[in-house]
């Protein structure tokens, strides 16, 4: 399963994503020696030759150049001296409660531009490389209709469910402080016509109910279940940022997650299910397990 083909998936993927889980040996951009070298190669497209005559540019020009070459995190130095996966499996990390998750349908809020079953392939070779057969057979592409949800659930995966996925497993070790696992689902009213039609429960769109703003939008027709949602993940957010336990009285209880568990799934009603697309997780578990013990 670990072919060069993933290697030219995920070098791409990775920097898009921002993932901090994923095996080294697909991003080597993380590692300092060659963040140094894309540092020093982003300083020369920008016309300058050192930290002095950066900061004596038009804060314009900083964005130009190679600046998207840079923006990711790098393994090696003070702040980050080993990989996150590294830290969290010898232990080593701050051991403290979490709260994570993911949403439904993250990459409706992406541009995936026009998508179908006839080219489908080649679009994700395009833009990500080729990608392992066990992959490309986990979104299956026969119609126009599949393939669309096809290419938004393997960015959903891709982007934030493996991390989010991966992280809870590996703080939910016994001794460890406990993880609070959450999928949201709800789909907030969106007007038609606006940039948000047809966005669905995606990226970021729990944030208007995670800090119960929905008056923020009081144009739009928030439903009494968008309301009694938005109080009810305010108080879980608020207990968990005071006692590192989001359950409290009146809420539905949130059991703390336990490696392959279930998890809270957010929205009507909120209630503890299996996680929906953990198959293709597992997919790309083994695509990355298997990678993991090559040298770098």
């Amino acid at each position: 399963m670990a072919s060069p083909c993933a290697k030219g998936l995920f070098h791409r993927a990775i920097g898009q994503s921002g993932g901090l889980f994923e095996p080294l040996q697909l991003a080597p951009s993380y590692l300092l020696i060659n963040a140094q070298r894309d540092g020093s190669a982003y300083v020369s497209s920008v016309g300058a030759d050192s930290i002095a005559a950066l900061r004596k540019l038009p804060a314009a020009d900083l964005l130009g150049g190679k600046a998207a070459s840079v923006s990711h995190p790098v393994v090696g130095t003070n702040e980050l001296p080993v990989a996150p996966y590294d830290a969290f499996s010898l232990g080593s990390h701050n051991d403290v409660p979490l709260l994570v998750g993911f949403n439904a349908e993250e990459a409706r809020a992406f541009n995936v531009g026009s998508v179908k079953a006839a080219t489908f392939a080649d679009d994700i070779k395009r833009r990500f490389g080729p990608l392992p057969a066990p992959l490309m057979d986990a979104y299956p592409h026969q119609t126009d209709a599949q393939a669309l949800q096809s290419r938004l659930d393997l960015e959903r995966d891709l982007r934030f469910g493996w991390d989010m996925w991966a992280w809870a497993r590996l703080q939910a070790q016994p001794g460890r402080g406990r993880v609070y696992f959450y999928y949201f689902k709800q789909q907030p009213p969106f007007p038609k016509g606006s940039i948000y039609e047809n966005w669905g429960a995606s990226h970021f769109t729990e944030l208007w109910y995670m800090f119960d703003h929905l008056n923020q939008e009081d144009n739009w027709r928030w439903s009494a279940t968008d309301r009694q949602l938005a109080g009810s993940m305010a108080s879980y957010w608020t207990n968990f940022a005071k006692s590192g336990d989001p359950n409290g009285e009146g809420l539905p209880l949130w059991p703390p997650f336990e490696g392959e568990g279930k998890v809270l799934h957010l929205g009507e009603p909120i209630a503890v299910h299996e996680l929906p697309n953990k198959d293709r997780l597992q997919i790309f578990d083994a695509v990355y397990n298997s990678l993991r013990s090559k040298a770098l």
